[in-house]
């Protein structure tokens, strides 16, 4: 006869041997677990690019306000100020034209081409 702790294990073996399959077919594969994580990758990736593309329009609208406010200050402090016109003198007269002249040093003509044909005939001149 077998004794009773031998047929409580032996029932305990086959009780085991019988949940086997199944406790196997609920593990996930290898392929599965990558598949999962992958999915998971993905949408965390998902989730990084939504809070960026948040953040950028945050951002934006925050530089916006800033502007229209700066650009509202400058109206209000802008309001009690004038700027005075422009003072226009009218063109010299010929006589003041020719005492400016005088006044001005100035070149001769021929002194000019002559000092223009100097840095020509220098400029062609390569060695």
């Amino acid at each position: 006869m077998i004794s009773r702790s031998l047929r409580r294990q032996a029932l305990a073996l086959a009780a085991g041997l019988a949940l086997g399959p199944s406790a196997l077919a609920q593990t996930p594969s290898l392929s599965q677990l990558t598949a999962q994580q992958n999915e998971r990758w993905a949408q965390q990736l998902t989730a990084d690019q939504k809070a960026i593309a948040q953040h950028n329009e945050f951002e934006a609208l925050d530089a916006r306000i800033q502007t229209e406010a700066r650009l509202q200050q400058m109206r209000t402090q802008g309001l009690g100020l004038r700027i005075p016109d422009p003072v226009y003198r009218p063109a010299p007269e010929p006589a003041d034209a020719a005492r400016l002249a005088a006044e001005y040093p100035s070149i001769p003509d021929k002194d000019l081409a002559a000092s223009r044909a100097r840095i020509l005939s220098a400029s062609r001149n390569r060695r």
